[in-house]
């Protein structure tokens, strides 16, 4: 089936997965891209309705692609037009497609005795969360817990900027941070908080093989409320005098040193 129209019910249900809303109502999110569909197909995330622009498309990579897909898949050619109309990008992929959100549950993470969580608070920056859960998969973490009222990680912007590690690093969604919290001391999990006031550094403290990373939002950092009796302070160093450093790049080094002290 060809569609010529952006008004067309299909494209609209589409689009509605730019917003929060949509995502939660349908239990879906978008993905634009070959190689962002490729690889989530790889990871085994179900792939629900596909639309394409054979005028669009380079070469034979598109048709291979959708000649692999079993007899089911719901696949939808679309006018020039059209694709422009459902993407947000400059020069829009020539395929799109709507895929399921994985189930994310804190009882879902896989927990060994050396294993790490990362837990930003209320990340707002669709670049800062993507880049963190591309560093956790990156290093090997055991999924990341998105705090509070963070950016959906599966808004087109956390899913472009992860660059595929969404599929690989399990995510959990909002999760709230007494709950979480909660599940870290049931799990002998402990909790180290990202903060400028502390005594001990990242790099003096040795850390521990169960770890959950807690870090505070792009403006107000983290509440004191949630740094309780049971959570490590930990200080990341700054002889040149900054105030404070973006949250990704925090996350980063406190992931890599965590690894450092316990390599895979």
């Amino acid at each position: 089936m060809r569609i010529e129209s952006p008004a067309n019910p299909r494209i609209r249900a589409y689009k509605s997965l730019e917003t929060g809303k949509g995502r939660r109502e349908r239990d879906r999110f978008q993905l634009e891209g070959l190689s962002l569909i490729e690889e989530a197909r790889r990871a085994g995330v179900k792939l629900e309705t596909l639309f394409w622009c054979p005028e669009r498309a380079a070469g034979h990579r598109e048709t291979a692609f959708l000649a692999s897909l079993p007899p089911e898949a719901e696949v939808f050619e679309v006018t020039e037009r059209v694709l422009e109309h459902m993407t947000s990008t400059v020069t829009p992929q020539p395929i799109a497609a709507e895929a399921r959100i994985p189930g994310g549950r804190l009882a879902d993470l896989a927990l060994a005795e050396q294993c790490l969580i990362v837990a930003p608070f209320e990340t707002q920056d669709p670049g800062n969360l993507g880049t963190m859960i591309r560093t956790a998969h990156a290093v090997g973490a055991a999924g990341l817990a998105a705090l509070g009222n963070s950016v959906d990680p599966y808004s087109p912007k956390v899913v472009r900027a992860t660059m595929g590690s969404l599929f690989h690093c399990p995510v959990i969604r909002r999760a709230q941070p007494d709950e979480f919290l909660g599940w870290c001391a049931a799990n002998r999990v402990e909790v180290i908080a990202a903060t400028v006031y502390a005594d001990d550094t990242l790099y003096t403290a040795g850390l521990p093989p169960r770890a959950a990373l807690l870090l505070g939002g792009e403006t107000q950092g983290l509440p004191e409320e949630l740094i309780g009796p049971g959570v490590t302070r930990l200080a990341i160093p700054m002889p040149g005098g900054t105030e404070s450093l973006n949250v990704a790049v925090a996350a980063a080094l406190m992931m890599y040193e965590y690894r450092r002290q316990h390599p895979l």
